[in-house]
Parts: structure tokens; C-alpha cells; sequence
């Protein structure tokens, strides 16, 4: 197991999981997730991965041989053109779609192919789903957890990623819910999608992904309709095996697209692959996520009273994440503080001298050029970095629980500033320590260095002034730079 400063390993309470992705934006997901979770606690056998692609490969050395599942179906034009002996099929087969080539290099954004490799393939999926399920739930593997110093929570959650515009992650996601629900009995079933316009596409595919996005999403609003009655449950039939369910395919689906809260904020695929990836580990492995959940039981409770109220009425379960950083200036802040640390350092060394303001000097060079004071001073980057500057463990730690939900903008300012002053303090501690020890230090090798050049008979104690001169000029520019600092540092 790995562990990482600032994380309280020995509270993570960890949720048993399998993290499945479809298609390539699920595969990217899977791939951001397990990076996260393996950076923090290692590979844990209570947390596996899956990819469901119709494209090529992608065992990456992130995604794994065993992970990635390579769907195709091999003479697919043979199984359309006899569609009549497949019943399962034809029921939902679109009659103009005749032709639909090799499914082994994807799906070509067309839906229907993608649920088409799934049913061919579905005996296959299912059994690595029960599979993963055994070894996710073996005794010795949540042993091995629990001895590394973990909670294990008992409970399953299963994690399904894509997006909606193609034609893999579109065309299966439902029937794949379904089936999940099927075969881990009792598990939480959570979805998470990617919609079109998070990603850079061209004029020609732009209204096929939109009728694939739209199309998904009704048929998902559909089934999500579970108070609806029996009009509503899912009944299909594979071939190889029958599912009738009366629940809805996720407990929970979460709607990704590319504007923030303010919508004038545009984020990037890539950082829409983050938001989601780190959802997901916070979801399985924070306080954060016990605290949602928490408040998501509360909500469904409330959601069935209302439906028990109000005759069965609809209410929709579709929710949406994000992602919010407190940034906290390390660099610059050190920066800074090196300058202070500077101009405190030589205005305490100079002060013992400070009555040599009326002799006159001719050099300052035996001080200047061969002394260790030069060093010492010069060197002050060197020599502020033995002392640490890291966010304490504090932010974004456990504590952000007892932030209450109204007013969470002003709470969180609040609660940052509170941060920043311990912070603030403990620089304050470590920089007086240093500046005692090195004053202490500096001023020895000046009352050397002045002792030679006092009984230097060519010289004499003269030079005391131009030691201060000098003093004086090297504090001076230091403030100044110190208040361009501060001006920065204020702007942002």
C-alpha cells in the first residue's frame, strides 16, 4: 500500500467496488480513476476495473490485459441478413440497417451496433461481471485491506463511465445497467456520462452525436420512470438469458457537460475526465463521499414519501458534479518570505554597529569577496528551504464535513482564512527560529571578518561606515523587492 502526506490513512473507510468504462470516454475515465486510487492506496483487490470497447485495444500500463474487454462479433452482415432466426434481435433491429461492416474497429457511432455486439456477447459479459464480483468479495481480500489498515465498508458499489454521442457507450449503457443489477445482486448502481459538448467535433458527425445523445437520454428518462408502473420495467430477452427488472437502471446518474455553474466557463475533455475521476474516488475512499451518501439515503427517503404521497408522481434522479480548488500560493508565499527572512536577518546583524555612522572607509572588498558572510546571505533560497511549506492535512480534510449547507460560499472563506492564519503562524515559528540561529552565526564570522580588517594598519576601523553603507543598500533593495512580491500576492 501507498501512502500519500496529508491523507489520514488509518480512518479511510474504503467501499468495495467494481469501476466499469464503455467505450473510449470510459476507458479514459477508468484510466484517471484507478491512476488516482492507485497513487494514494496502492492496488487494492476490493477495487477492480473494466472496459467494454468495440475498438482497439488500449492496455496502456494503466489498463491492464485482464481489464480491458475487446467486444466484436465476427460475420456481423451474415447475422443481419438472418435476422429472422434471431427473434431477439429483430424485435428492435432498425429495418433500414442493412449493412453494418467489421464491429471490430468500433461501432461508427451508430447505436444500434453498439447494443448488437453487446447481445452477441452478453453470456461473456455477464460471467466477468460475476467474476470480479467473487474476487472483489473474497474473505482474504478484504482481510489483506483491513490489515493495511483500512475500514472496509459492507457494501457493493458498482461504477458505470461513458458518454453519450457514439455509438459503443450509447448503444449499451442501459442494457449493461440492467444486467449488472441482474448479476450483483443488491449493489448500488451509479452512471456517469460525458454529454457532446465537451468534446471538439467537426460539422459532419455533429447530428448523428446529437441524435445519439438525445435518443439515450429518452430512453434512459424512460426507465429512470420506475414509479411509473409496470409500463416502465425493463423486459428483455438476450437469447441466452431473460431479464425482467422493476427498478431503474441507476440509483444515481450523473450528467456531465463542458460549462461550469456560471456558464462562462468552458473546461476541457480532459478536465471533465478529472472532475469524474475524482468523484469516483472520493465517492469510494473519503469522508466526503460517506457524508453524500448520508445525504443521498436521506433524499431517497424523502423522494418515496413524495411518491407515496402524490399518487406515484415522477421525480426525476439525475444529478451532476464538480470540481472546486482552494489554491494556496506555495511558491510564492515562500518566495516572500525568503525576501523577509533577508531584510530581517541583516537589519539584526547591523544593529551592534550602528554607531560607526560617522567614519569614512576606503574598501569593502576583503569583507565582501572572501568572507562567509557573503554566502550566507547571498544563499538565502538554499538556505529557507530547510524549512516546510506544505497545506496542512487540515484542508480538504475530514473537518470540511461540519460545513453546513446554506451559506457554504462564506462558510468555506471562513473556514480557509481560519487555515491560512495556522499556516501563517507556523512560518512565523519556523522563521524566527532560523533567523536566531543564523544570526548568531553570521554575526560571528562579521566580528571575525572586522577584527582582521581593524588591525590592518593600511585600513583601519574606518571601515566600519562602509560595512553599514553596504548593509544598508543590500536591506533596501531586498524591501523593495519584497513589496513587488506583496503587490503580486495581493492581486491574485
Amino acid at each position: 500500500m501507498v501512502e500519500e502526506e496529508g491523507i489520514d490513512m488509518a480512518k479511510t473507510e474504503i467501499v468495495p467496488s467494481l469501476i466499469i468504462g464503455i467505450g473510449g470516454t470510459g476507458c479514459d475515465i477508468v484510466r484517471e480513476t484507478k491512476k488516482r486510487i492507485r497513487k494514494v492506496y496502492g492496488d487494492l483487490p476490493i477495487i477492480q476495473y473494466l472496459v467494454f470497447d468495440t475498438d482497439y485495444n488500449k492496455v496502456d500500463g494503466v489498463i491492464e490485459d485482464a481489464e480491458f474487454i475487446k467486444l466484436t462479433v465476427e460475420y456481423a452482415d451474415e447475422f443481419i441478413k438472418g435476422i429472422d432466426h434471431y427473434p431477439e434481435l429483430k424485435a428492435w433491429w432498425p429495418t433500414d440497417l442493412h449493412h453494418i461492416g467489421d464491429v471490430g474497429e468500433g461501432t461508427k457511432q451508430i447505436r444500434p451496433i453498439g447494443r448488437f455486439v453487446l447481445f452477441r456477447n452478453i453470456a461473456k459479459i455477464r460471467n466477468i461481471i460475476e467474476a470480479r464480483e467473487v474476487f472483489i468479495k473474497q474473505p482474504n481480500h478484504i482481510v489483506e485491506v483491513e490489515s493495511a489498515g483500512y475500514s472496509v465498508k459492507r457494501d457493493f458499489k458498482v461504477f458505470v463511465v461513458n458518454s453519450l454521442g457514439g455509438g459503443t457507450g450509447s448503444g449499451m449503457f442501459l442494457d449493461l445497467a440492467f444486467n449488472i443489477r441482474d448479476v450483483v445482486k443488491g449493489c448500488n448502481v451509479s452512471g456517469y456520462t460525458i454529454l457532446p459538448d465537451v468534446f471538439k467535433m467537426g460539422e459532419r458527425n455533429r447530428a448523428s452525436i446529437a441524435a445519439n445523445t438525445y435518443a439515450a437520454l429518452k430512453e434512459l428518462d424512460y426507465y429512470m420512470n420506475e414509479a411509473a408502473g409496470p409500463e416502465h420495467f425493463f423486459n428483455c430477452n438476450y437469447g441466452s438469458v431473460d431479464i425482467s427488472a422493476s427498478k431503474k437502471p441507476f440509483d444515481r446518474y450523473y450528467i456531465i457537460d463542458s460549462e461550469t455553474e456560471d456558464h462562462f466557463t468552458k473546461i476541457k475533455y480532459e478536465d471533465v475526465a478529472q472532475v469524474i475521476a475524482n468523484a469516483i474516488f472520493l465517492d469510494l475512499t473519503s469522508d466526503l463521499g460517506l457524508t453524500a451518501n448520508a445525504m443521498t439515503a436521506n433524499i431517497d427517503f424523502d423522494l418515496h414519501e413524495c411518491l407515496d404521497q402524490k399518487n406515484k408522481m415522477y421525480v426525476k434522479a439525475y444529478s451532476s458534479t464538480g470540481i472546486y480548488s482552494m489554491y494556496y500560493p506555495t511558491r510564492e508565499i515562500k518566495k516572500a518570505c525568503v525576501y523577509r527572512y533577508a531584510a530581517s536577518l541583516v537589519e539584526e546583524i547591523t544593529r551592534p554597529i550602528e554607531g560607526f555612522k560617522d567614519i569614512t572607509a576606503s574598501t569593502l572588498n576583503d569583507i565582501t569577496t572572501r568572507s562567509e558572510v557573503n554566502c550566507e546571505i547571498a544563499d538565502l533560497e538554499k538556505l529557507f528551504s530547510t524549512v516546510k511549506f506544505e497545506v496542512p492535512a487540515e484542508i480538504g480534510g475530514s473537518n470540511i464535513d461540519t460545513i453546513e449547507d446554506d451559506n457554504l460560499v462564506e462558510q468555506l472563506s471562513e473556514w480557509s482564512m481560519g487555515e491560512e492564519k495556522k499556516i501563517e503562524g507556523k512560518i512565523a515559528v519556523e522563521i524566527k527560529n532560523m533567523r536566531t540561529e543564523s544570526v548568531k552565526k553570521v554575526r560571528n564570522y562579521l566580528e571575525n571578518e572586522i577584527e582582521v580588517v581593524v588591525e590592518d594598519s593600511s585600513k583601519g576601523i574606518s571601515v566600519g561606515k562602509e560595512i553599514i553603507d553596504k548593509l544598508e543598500d543590500y536591506v533596501m533593495g531586498h524591501l523593495r523587492e519584497l513589496s513587488g512580491e506583496e503587490g503580486e500576492l495581493g492581486e491574485e
